[in-house]
């Protein structure tokens, strides 16, 4: 009988993948540590994908709609017909006006955040933190690639 490997586990690397320019604004990356936090169905859900689309509504959303969170209790509204800006601290301003800042959020330390369908992770409020800004930095118009390697 050929021998086989065992799975025991499944644990997620969270090591940052190489950023690509694609000089479309509507594209975040975090350059270091956390995750952009988005209202999922149940509950909040984690993702570094930051290919985000702004509704006609003017909700700041994921591919899938999910809005993102933010610092602020308000959420984010833009002109879908106007250009936005993101700082490097997630601060979003359009027109020179600041329409919010976006949540920027960890697991605690020894917490797994559960896998979802694409490129999503849940976790309850009370297993996640904010992180402090100087451990990211957003990078507009930039994606992360992949940082799954087949071996």
């Amino acid at each position: 009988m050929p021998w086989a490997p065992v799975i025991e586990s499944h644990i997620t690397d969270f090591s940052q993948g190489q950023l690509i320019a694609t000089s479309n604004p509507s594209d975040l990356a975090i350059s270091g540590d956390g995750f952009l936090v988005a209202d999922g169905p149940r509950g909040p859900l984690l993702t570094r994908n930051g290919k985000l689309h702004v509704t006609q509504e003017g909700r700041l959303t994921t591919p899938e709609g999910y809005e993102l969170s933010t610092v602020e209790p308000r959420r984010i509204r833009l002109n879908p017909e106007m250009p936005f800006e993101v700082g490097a601290d997630g601060s979003v301003t359009q027109g020179g006006t600041l329409a919010g800042r976006l949540r920027i959020s960890e697991a605690l330390p020894g917490v797994q955040p559960a896998k979802q369908e694409g490129a999503y992770f849940q976790l309850d409020t009370s297993q996640m933190r904010n992180l402090p800004l100087e451990r990211f930095q957003i990078r507009q118009g930039h994606l992360e690639s992949s940082n799954f390697s087949p071996a």
